[in-house]
């Protein structure tokens, strides 16, 4: 409004200065140097006055289309959200639907991730990807937060570290950082250690409400709780966190638990016996953890404890998409009795 009153104000005083008419002879050659002056003055502001107008109308021109493209992603986000939480909806059919007694990975709910290339027929604009994961497949970490951890948990952990390569030291990290008390162990730390650090931030001492909070604890890499490649770019070194999960019973299910996980689970591990099961579930998934002891090698080996052939927790990562936009949604879920519960849901 400003910029508007100045342009109009330089335009009436141009429009002034180009019509003040001369009265007489004498008067003229009496004002001509001032009216030389005031012609030039004029000149030098509508000059101005055009070039107020240009950069006006240019800035305008801009913040329409800045507007308009920031309206538009917001737009094509708002999309992409939509066909995000569809996704998870229908993953929580997929789970809903699963009548077996057992859980395992030849089921409608494990091949999500096959159906999903067909979203894009639900959607005028939008699509979405995505799969589930069982996180009793998984070593439940918040096992170990108590002041005496589950040996079952921690023998299970300590296995799976010999499995992986990883050094045992990086276990005193984890349960410094997850049980009460502020007496680290020999390779653990605790506040004293994260205190110090820059930025500082508190040991936990508590359950972990998420697993990338292990990045936190001392000795934690992003290459061993992600995983690498190898220098040749082909074979991928997993990382923890697809072994390890915070939201489950404790218990392995050994109808979808990976070969890692599996091997953990007998002492010493055994990477080939782990190989002998998932051929065996393969063609005949587990209906009871007995069905084991059909498994070559097992009863040799010792049925192992804290397992099962079901499952109850499951997490959901689905992706929508519109235009160039993505969303992402992630979601643990409770499966009891055909009924799914939200435990966990966050959108990045």
């Amino acid at each position: 409004m400003m910029l508007l009153n100045t342009i109009v104000a330089g335009c009436s005083f141009l429009v002034t200065c180009l019509k003040q008419p001369a009265t007489s002879d004498q008067q003229r050659v009496t004002s001509n140097r001032n009216g030389l002056n005031q012609r030039g003055m004029a000149l030098i502001l509508a000059l101005l006055v055009v070039a107020i107008l240009t950069t006006a109308i240019l800035d305008f021109t801009i913040g329409s289309r800045v507007n308009l493209t920031l309206a538009g992603h917001a737009a094509s986000y708002c999309q992409a959200m939509a066909a995000a939480q569809s996704g998870v909806n229908f993953a929580l059919v997929a789970l809903q639907e699963e009548t077996a007694k057992y859980i395992s990975l030849d089921q409608h709910w494990a091949n999500f991730s096959q159906y999903t290339g067909m979203s894009e027929k639900l959607f005028i604009q939008g699509r979405f990807t995505g799969n589930i994961f069982d996180l009793n497949a998984r070593i439940n970490i918040n096992k170990l937060a108590a002041n005496t951890p589950d040996p079952t948990t921690l023998g299970q952990l300590e296995r799976l570290f010999d499995v992986l390569g990883l050094e045992r030291q990086l276990i005193d990290g984890i349960l410094d950082y997850v049980t009460p008390g502020d007496t680290p162990r020999p390779y653990g730390a605790k506040n004293s250690y994260y205190r110090s650090l820059d930025p500082p931030y508190s040991c936990k001492n508590a359950p972990l409400d998420d697993l990338s909070e292990l990045l936190l604890v001392k000795g934690m890499t992003r290459e061993i709780y992600y995983g690498r490649k190898e220098k040749n770019g082909q074979k991928i070194v997993p990382g923890l966190s697809e072994f390890l999960t915070v939201k489950s019973d404790g218990l392995i299910n050994v109808n979808t638990a990976p070969e890692e996980v599996l091997a953990a689970l007998f002492k010493p591990p055994d990477i080939s016996l782990a190989r002998t099961i998932i051929a065996h579930r393969r063609e005949t998934p587990l209906k009871i953890t007995q069905d084991l002891l059909q498994v070559p090698g097992v009863k040799e080996a010792g049925l192992p404890s804290n397992t099962t052939c079901t499952s109850h927790f499951f997490s959901i990562r689905i992706t929508g998409f519109s235009g160039e936009a993505s969303c992402d949604i992630a979601t643990n879920v409770n499966l009891s009795n055909n009924q799914v519960g939200l435990l966990t849901w966050r959108v990045f």
